[in-house]
């Protein structure tokens, strides 16, 4: 057998493994979300029933602060990422890499939790949020932004057991977040008068026991990982470490600051640009579309793992990625037309008052559609160069997107800025990254093939 039908039929089982892992990601997904997604319906019921349409809209819109602050990592995970699927080979640059990413962290954490007591001394939670100061919540927001900023060096253990590519065991325990904060805050609602401020100061406690728990997975994988480096190891220098480090570490910077203005201040503009009953029938009906955007995006979150393996091997991965972006829009299809057809029924069961109106859900699917088209491109390009060509699509898409959801907001309220963010990420981030993902693919594909050749004449 020559040595293109070796490499040939190598390649052919890594596409199929990583696909493989693709499924498997999003039926551990499926599995988790009947558990989760009544955590968060009952969630909400317990919110809503006791603190009123206006108490459910501020627990939401104080719990989905996080999202609005993604880059608490500096973008340095992605980094680790990278790093972590190039075990067991490249063991000494991947402890490396980790110890001066968690120094950073931690001081990353220090720093936003001396932030936090500032915003609570000084201007206040409710009034950053355009809140009635007279609820006297502002001691409650302090501690689950304090929950949260506490919580940061802690994801380092989602970001290395999705680069060794155990992206499934992330999903579920991920999907027991909905889970803890339900418990916690159930407790603190039923032994207290005063239950939207326990409500609210818990918002944010299943995220950091989550990734608790993916630390200490993270950590048992990373130890077996170091048995295995014992045997075979590829020792690079520190110089590349610090290298591939800046060079992921800024675009990605930019990427978590840029995305959460694209995907996660629609609440945000709805508060300040049309009502707060715009932003409880909002977050009913995110009640589904969440759980049910996740199925995609942690599906093909699992190829990150497997595109930069291969980076690693300098193979080409035109094949999965072609395959990868069929099933991906398959899966959009699919979640989408699924999403219309249960989320009305279910959202006016969770929150009472829900909207009744098509068009919102509508507006949801054709964003989640959009979102799981994303996922091949998104995890390809998760090199250097690729993080910096998604770095500039993000931060367009976020200067050109806010203006238009502020202008959507005020006339159509909760459709229009679903409306409008689906519309802006299709144009200006997803296309860019489809067509320049197959720019790349093409030339990594000739490059492999040239080599390859070369290969088979020294045979």
């Amino acid at each position: 057998m020559s040595i293109v039908s070796k490499l040939s039929g190598s390649s052919t089982v890594e596409v199929s493994g990583a696909l493989r892992r693709v499924v498997l990601s999003a039926g551990a997904r499926i599995f988790v979300l009947p558990l989760s997604g009544v955590a968060a319906i009952l969630l909400a019921r317990i919110v809503s029933t006791d603190s009123g349409e206006d108490g459910y809209a501020i627990f939401t819109l104080v719990a989905a602060l996080p999202f609005l602050i993604p880059f608490t990592d500096l973008g340095l995970g992605a980094a680790v990422t990278n790093s972590a699927a190039g075990l067991p080979g490249n063991y000494v640059s991947f402890r490396r890499v980790l110890r001066s990413v968690t120094r950073m962290l931690i001081c990353v954490s220090a720093t936003l939790l001396c932030v936090n007591l500032v915003i609570y001394l000084s201007i206040t939670w409710p009034v950053l949020l355009n809140l009635d100061p007279g609820l006297d919540l502002n001691l409650a927001i302090f501690v689950a932004m304090t929950v949260f900023c506490a919580s940061a060096p802690l994801a380092l253990g989602f970001r290395i057991l999705l680069g060794i590519r155990h992206n499934a065991a992330v999903v579920v325990v991920q999907g027991f977040t909905s889970v803890f904060t339900l418990i916690l805050v159930g407790i603190a609602v039923s032994l207290s008068d005063d239950s939207l401020r326990y409500a609210v100061g818990l918002s944010t406690s299943g995220v950091f026991i989550a990734n608790g728990v993916l630390s200490v997975v993270a950590w048992r994988k990373v130890v077996a990982q170091a048995a295995l480096a014992r045997r075979h190891v590829t020792p690079l220098g520190f110089q590349v470490a610090d290298e591939r480090l800046l060079m992921t570490a800024v675009p990605m910077f930019i990427i978590s600051l840029a995305l959460p203005l694209v995907f996660q201040t629609d609440r945000l503009i709805l508060s300040w640009f049309s009502s707060l009953t715009e932003v409880a029938q909002y977050s009913a009906a995110a009640l589904v579309f969440l759980p049910a955007v996740s199925v995609v995006q942690m599906g093909g979150r699992s190829l990150w793992g497997d595109f930069a393996a291969a980076r690693h091997r300098g193979a080409s991965s035109r094949s999965l990625y072609g395959k990868a972006l069929r099933l991906s829009i398959f899966m959009g299809v699919v979640v989408a037309g699924g999403f219309c057809l249960v989320a009305p029924a279910i959202t006016r069961f969770a929150v009472p008052s829900a909207s009744r109106e098509i068009s919102l859900y509508l507006a949801f699917a054709l964003l989640l559609f959009v979102q799981a088209v994303q996922q091949p491109a998104g995890m390809f390009l998760t090199d250097g160069v690729g993080l910096r060509f998604q770095a500039i699509t993000t931060s367009i898409s976020a200067v050109i997107g806010l203006p238009v959801s502020v202008a959507l907001a005020g006339e159509y309220g909760a459709v229009g800025v679903v409306a409008g963010t689906a519309g802006v990420a299709a144009l200006l981030h997803v296309a860019p990254c489809l067509m320049f993902s197959r720019r790349r693919l093409n030339k990594e594909h000739q490059v492999s093939s040239e080599t390859e050749r070369r290969r088979e004449e020294v045979v």
